[in-house]
């Protein structure tokens, strides 16, 4: 018993139905506060900031059962977006997608920790190639989703492997860190946490709320087409993770994603059917 705060032991659960209303709320604050970034990004990360707040509270304070995991995962999500806005232009590329992706891949894995056990266990368990027949087409499929996504992105901010100056040593570190922060981080964060949490309150429609956060985290790039491109991304993704129970495929084609727009296809310079 706790002697200090017994109304923790005494405390009636709100109903089902109360509490996936409450997450609805959630997300669509988090997608909100991305939209209003188009307007000024300090919005957005003024916003976030206070959902990290809410979120890990609301979380702490009433849900100790741990009957909404999604409070948790949606409050390491905001965390992520609070965390890009370490200002791009003041350091290189690779070490901002360090300063970004080390600390949300840390917080994941804690997260996971507390919903799931051993957190690095629930990480090898999702990178298990289950349903090995599905693994290998889905990571292939980073390929032609790289050309896309760069036709429709256009970064500002790219690594290219040819040119002056430019060290083999820089470039490989950038393919490094987007594999392992992009392509893994984002795929244990948005489908293993998020998508399994949601699950618990939604069941099948689950796929939709992970989608629609995954698709409002990339609201800053300002282009509709690409934004409609990660939903559709995100929803493949958490698709083939429902069927396996397994990322390994989404992470590799996460991964060769990511270094197709932003190492890859720069570097080759313009392509002609593009």
């Amino acid at each position: 018993m706790n002697a200090t705060r017994p109304w923790l032991q005494d405390r009636k659960s709100p109903p089902q139905g109360i509490r996936s209303s409450v997450e609805l709320i959630y997300v669509a604050a988090f997608v909100a506060v991305e939209l209003l970034g188009l307007i000024d990004p300090l919005i957005t990360a003024f916003g976030q900031a206070i959902l990290v707040l809410a979120l890990i509270n609301h979380y702490i304070l009433a849900e100790r059962d741990h009957r909404q995991p999604l409070l948790l995962a949606l409050a390491v999500a905001s965390l992520y977006r609070l965390l890009a806005f370490t200002p791009l232009p003041t350091i290189d590329f690779t070490n901002h997608l360090v300063l970004v992706g080390a600390p949300m891949l840390i917080a994941t894995i804690l997260a996971l920790r507390l919903l799931q056990g051993p957190g690095l266990r629930a990480v090898g368990e999702a990178l298990r190639p289950n349903m090995p027949i599905w693994q290998l087409p889905v990571a292939l499929s980073g390929i032609p989703l790289s050309v896309v996504a760069f036709m429709l992105l256009k970064p500002g901010f790219v690594v290219t492997f040819s040119g002056a100056g430019r060290h083999p040593a820089a470039v490989a570190a950038a393919v490094v860190a987007l594999a392992v922060f992009s392509g893994l981080g984002e795929e244990l964060l948005f489908r293993v946490l998020l998508h399994s949490a949601a699950r618990t309150s939604f069941g099948p429609a689950a796929l939709y709320v992970s989608s629609a956060v995954f698709g409002a985290a990339y609201f800053g790039t300002r282009s509709i087409p690409f934004v409609l491109f990660v939903v559709a991304v995100g929803a493949f993704f958490g698709w083939v993770y429902e069927r396996t129970g397994s990322i390994l495929g989404s992470a590799v084609a996460h991964s060769l994603i990511s270094i197709g727009v932003f190492v890859v296809w720069p570097s080759l310079g313009h392509i002609p059917h593009l």
